[in-house]
């Protein structure tokens, strides 16, 4: 119902009563939100407070016991429960920074708090399940490597990543079974950047890798990142494997990578396949066919480098051009220089790039 007093207005000035009823309602919404602010500001200024100060009491504790001067005891006692997890994000800054014994000494501290951070995998939300998966990777991962593993698992494919990220490495190369078998859900990033989680890892990996790259029922996606991680990691022992996937396989992004991985650990036996990836049908394998043909074959193939040039697709000319310029075919190039046509331009630029200092 309308009030009596605002029925009794002239249409003037009920306008101007609306208008001074909403300005007074926004206006008591500004100061809301200016006092949400300031207690917002003043929240995090005295935890900023606490915390430093918390600091300073916590540094000369952990550096003595660094240096074993006191016990793991006495610095606990320092520690409120309420202030445990700030304790552990705390040693997240010194963890990093010692390796052998003192690393130990970090973890230790650590371990009885760890409970509370292994509860956050439970979090509804994904950044803090993350931050705990990273958490424990890096001061309990002996006591909850189960627990980080099904982290691969989670919904969210950020904590998954997280997880991914956190277990490769040189550490935990145990765990690289593992984070393969999840590799297909992270189908969206880039497969060279998955590739290096696993070359990163070190040659410990290379084992795990090969028997997933040779498994013809394994996820293809899974096999092209085992290819480009054994190329990263210059794996000799996986050039038959990649000659006979090259040979048979019917997966074009696995046959390219194949070839990718032969132009770096194969050799000149390998040279026929390559010439015949040149005359594929598929422009990406003819890239990957003239970029091995310039690793594996001999002054027999410069010729075949040279009609490259005139491939319709840009990229295999360049490759073509690159291959010649590392297989020795510096006077084929120098015979096309004077050329006014696209091969020209890249026999042009080719000498160019060979001809600086290295």
């Amino acid at each position: 119902m309308t009030p009596d007093w605002f029925a009794r207005l002239a249409t003037e000035d009920r306008i101007l009563a609306i208008l001074v009823l909403t300005t007074g309602f926004v206006l008591l919404i500004a100061l809301g939100f200016a006092l949400l602010t300031l207690g917002l500001r003043l929240r995090s200024m005295r935890r900023r407070v606490v915390r430093t100060r918390l600091e300073r009491l916590w540094e000369p504790l952990v550096l003595a016991a660094l240096s074993g001067d006191v016990n793991a005891e006495e610095v606990r006692r320092a520690v409120t429960r309420k202030r445990a997890l700030f304790f552990v994000s705390y040693l997240l800054r010194f963890v990093n920074r010692f390796v052998g014994e003192e690393r130990r000494v970090i973890r230790n501290l650590a371990r009885p708090y760890l409970p509370d951070v292994a509860a956050q995998l439970r979090s509804r939300r994904p950044e803090q399940r993350a931050r705990a998966v990273q958490t424990l990777v890096l001061l309990g991962l002996d006591q909850y490597d189960r627990e980080v593993v099904s982290a691969l698992d989670d919904e969210s494919l950020t904590v998954a990543m997280v997880a991914a990220r956190a277990l490769a490495s040189r550490e935990h190369t145990r765990f690289a079974p593992d984070i393969l078998r999840r590799i297909h859900r992270f189908h969206r990033w880039n497969p060279l950047y998955l590739a290096s989680l696993f070359s990163g890892m070190g040659s410990d990996v290379v084992p795990a890798l090969r028997a997933i790259y040779a498994d013809p029922d394994a996820d293809p996606v899974v096999r092209r990142v085992a290819a480009d991680a054994l190329h990263d990691l210059d794996d000799v022992g996986a050039a038959a494997v990649a000659e006979a996937i090259a040979e048979g396989s019917d997966d074009t992004q696995l046959v390219v990578s194949s070839l990718r991985l032969l132009a770096r650990v194969g050799g000149p036996q390998h040279a026929p396949l390559a010439r015949r990836a040149l005359e594929a049908a598929d422009p990406l394998t003819r890239m990957r066919g003239a970029e091995a043909l310039g690793e594996l074959g001999g002054a027999e193939d410069l010729l075949r480098l040279r009609a490259a040039l005139d491939d319709p697709s840009p990229w295999v000319a360049l490759a073509a051009a690159r291959a010649l310029a590392r297989a020795g075919g510096r006077d084929v190039l120098l015979s096309l220089e004077q050329e006014d046509s696209p091969r020209g331009t890249l026999a042009r630029e080719m000498l160019t790039v060979t001809a600086r200092p290295a």
